[in-house]
């Protein structure tokens, strides 16, 4: 723990800071409970760690944990689009407060996405020589 690495971040995003002027998000999460996590409710709720950048990682963790997360919204497109939109309605919000977000909790936005992933889920795909798998 640290100034910045505390209880009230561990698993949700929280500003922290400021870092030379600039205030950051930082989350954080042990390996064992983001293993857990991702293992039960897949990568959906990660991804600001997804698109996040890796400041230092001397033993590489985090790179292998991001390089999971890639593979997982590579195959989760529906649900990398939902957290795309998010995303860019939060942003509108923080220029504009009075600009109103469809789901303004993050727990109304994982609903959400867990509907995404499952209609996701439950859509044929097709397959490179065409063929549909159901």
């Amino acid at each position: 723990m640290n100034e910045y690495i505390q209880q009230d971040n561990r698993g949700n995003m929280r500003i922290k800071g400021p870092f030379h002027g600039i205030p950051v998000n930082i989350g954080w999460e042990s390996v064992d409970s983001l293993a857990q996590l991702i293992e039960t409710d897949g990568a959906a709720a990660w991804f600001m760690f997804w698109r996040g950048k890796i400041l230092r990682d001397p033993v590489g963790l985090a790179k292998r944990c991001q390089d999971a997360m890639h593979a997982w919204f590579g195959s989760n497109p529906r649900v990398a689009e939902a957290w795309a939109r998010q995303q860019a309605e939060v942003r509108r919000q923080k220029r504009d407060p009075s600009h109103a977000i469809e789901y303004p909790t993050f727990r109304d936005f994982l609903t959400h996405v867990k509907t995404v992933q499952k209609q996701q889920d439950a859509e044929p795909s097709v397959l490179d020589d065409g063929c549909q798998r159901g």
